[in-house]
């Protein structure tokens, strides 16, 4: 009889990194589920198939699930936005590209723009957990910056305001209007976004 080969062993290090990925998964789906406010550390676990104990080995506790979140959210950022930003190609051109799946793709987003409106309203009534969060923000406009950076020196754009108050105006803007979009969809919304780009990147 042929001998099952056995599966390696994970390092210990290895094992932990796997547990913080599946906790991180449940989390995702369990605080889009129940908002911010109704998920519970228990919840995740179960969710994940591990205790409790598990989620506070690799988490100090319900904030710190969030921000690991949205760390790994801005750690992936948004490539799509990145190459348009960059792109030399005329904005009459891109803007059918901007509008054609607006909403659509607004909608893949929903349960964690929810999620984050929850978390910005309790982050601004703990001070701990707002100079947390406003850290990340910063990280965010710093990605902006550097898209527009490196737009200038590909094309040579010239911008309406330096580039940090334009990374400032449209990371603002784009994140305004996505909220909006998703309490009322008004039809002029995704033209709106794309001449407010066009006027933004020069």
């Amino acid at each position: 009889m042929k001998e099952i080969p056995k599966k390696p062993r994970l390092s210990r290090a290895e094992a932990k990194a796997r547990t913080r990925e599946e906790l991180l998964k449940a989390a995702r789906v369990v605080f889009a589920r129940y908002g911010y406010h109704g998920t519970s550390l228990d919840m995740v676990a179960e969710a994940a198939g591990y205790t409790k104990g598990a989620v506070y080995a690799n988490f100090s506790g319900k904030e710190d699930l969030y921000l690991a979140l949205l760390d790994n959210n801005l750690s992936t950022g948004d490539s799509e936005l990145e190459e348009l930003i960059i792109s030399g190609v005329s904005f009459g051109t891109v803007s059918d590209k901007i509008t054609e799946n607006f909403y659509t793709e607004l909608e893949d987003d929903r349960d964690w723009a929810a999620l984050t409106v929850e978390f910005f309203a309790h982050a601004m009534r703990n001070e701990t957990i707002r100079t947390k969060l406003t850290e990340r923000i910063r990280l965010a406009q710093d990605y902006y910056t550097s898209c527009l950076e490196k737009r200038i020196a590909a094309t040579g754009a010239e911008l309406p305001m330096s580039v940090e108050q334009t990374a400032t105006t449209l990371f603002v803007f784009s994140n305004a209007l996505t909220l909006l979009a998703l309490l009322d969809p008004q039809p002029e919304l995704p033209g709106i976004s794309a001449r407010m780009l066009k006027m933004l990147l020069g």
